[in-house]
């Protein structure tokens, strides 16, 4: 290895490697004049579940992704090294092996806001800079905010890239395999070839695993408020699912990201529906309260790798409703409103009725909401009407056929 270079350090699980990992490369040689970029699967992360056996796999399909370009290269210090992987370690290592080199620690903007949680991040941050590629789903605002705390505490230098990476995580790679979606595109050709030959990720979607996943940076994102809200509505999702026949689990992932956009608002929530490409119609855009969910879903399959179309719905219409509500949709507007830590009149009365009959409780919910807003001088959306109309004639074609 050469000295007086820099370098670009991409540190991952790559399970598997995809076609965003090598844009993110590409996008800090390009904007940084980097001269190598050293691709670093990880051992055994503290943060992420990674089974021991997967590292021969991992580390074959990072080789075959990189094998033609010369300027990017693999180490497996960290598949070598037991216990935990810290990057920390692998800093302190590769400082040691080259100590004229300057690291360039290549990360997302997802990764960004929880470099804090990183173990000794004061000394990371003396070892290495930070380059941090955008991701949509991250509020630019968020990132600003975030790069100015962490130069300020640590010292971190920290450039951002000027343009976005591909949105494809390895998370969604694995889901979409094994759900029988389109994901060839998604990974480069050598490695859809070993995917293929060798079965990998056959099996089913682990929603338990995606909210052990997920729910530590949800937290992250909201106040305490909002999240002790949310916890709220994850149990009273699932007690909601059991009692009426709905995939608990689905229902748990669904509640716990219902409202992760709740807190993203004015210039932040333009530039993000922009950047993710929601479109509001004349009606939406004067509503401003309810883009949370659109924005939510967004944000749960950008920045959390959250796949399922139930799930995103679920949370893209709980603000509103729409007629043809799917079941879990039902349940997490019904939770929304019926959880824990809510008090208002009628509570009482709308809490009974979700025990027996849930189009009867989602009624009740909504036009409860309904009532509300007019007292209050605002319109109802035409989503949320349309939402009661279809529910009742959804009850009165049951009643007429028991009849």
């Amino acid at each position: 290895m050469q000295q007086h270079q820099r370098i670009g350090l991409m540190g991952g699980t790559f399970d598997p490697i995809h076609c965003g990992h090598l844009e993110m490369a590409a996008l800090a040689r390009r904007e940084l004049g980097l001269q190598q970029v050293y691709f670093v699967p990880v051992g055994n992360p503290p943060h992420k579940r990674v089974a021991r056996n997967e590292s021969c796999a991992r580390a074959q399909m990072v080789q075959r992704a990189i094998a033609h370009e010369p300027a990017y290269s693999m180490l497996d210090l960290e598949l070598k090294r037991s216990g935990y992987t810290y990057s920390i370690d692998t800093l302190r290592q590769l400082h040691a092996l080259q100590p004229q080199s300057a690291w360039v620690y290549i990360i997302g903007t997802d990764t960004l806001l929880e470099l804090d949680t990183w173990r000794d991040f004061a000394h990371v941050a003396q070892l290495c800079t930070f380059f941090a590629v955008r991701r949509l789903g991250i509020c630019e605002g968020e990132v600003a905010q975030k790069c100015a705390q962490l130069a300020v505490r640590f010292g971190a230098r920290i450039s951002v890239s000027q343009a976005y990476a591909a949105p494809i995580s390895s998370t969604q790679v694995r889901a979409r395999i094994a759900a029988g979606k389109s994901w060839q595109d998604m990974v480069p050709a050598a490695v859809k070839a070993y995917i293929e030959a060798h079965g990998l990720y056959q099996q089913s979607v682990d929603y338990a695993e995606d909210f052990a996943r997920v729910a530590p940076r949800v937290q992250r994102a909201l106040s305490p408020r909002r999240w002790e809200h949310t916890l709220g509505v994850v149990e009273t999702a699932e007690e909601l699912a059991r009692r009426f026949g709905c995939d608990v689990h689905k229902a748990r992932l669904a509640a716990l990201v219902h409202d992760c956009a709740k807190e993203i608002r004015g210039e932040d929530a333009c530039k993000l529906a922009a950047q993710m490409h929601i479109t509001f119609d004349a009606e939406m855009r004067a509503m401003p309260k309810l883009w949370h969910g659109p924005l939510g879903a967004g944000v749960a399959y950008y920045r959390y790798n959250i796949e399922d179309e139930d799930i995103l719905a679920a949370v893209y219409y709980h603000s509103t409703g729409r007629r043809g509500m799917s079941k879990l949709e039902e349940i997490i507007k019904l939770a929304d409103m019926i959880e824990r830590g809510r008090s208002f009149a009628g509570l009482a009365s709308l809490r009974e009725i979700s025990k027996r009959d849930l189009d009867a409780a989602v009624i009740a919910c909504l036009e409860n909401t309904h009532g509300y807003l007019r007292i209050n001088g605002h319109r109802c959306s035409s989503a949320s009407l349309e939402a009661v109309a279809y529910l009742e004639e959804k009850q009165a074609r049951s009643a007429h056929t028991l009849s």
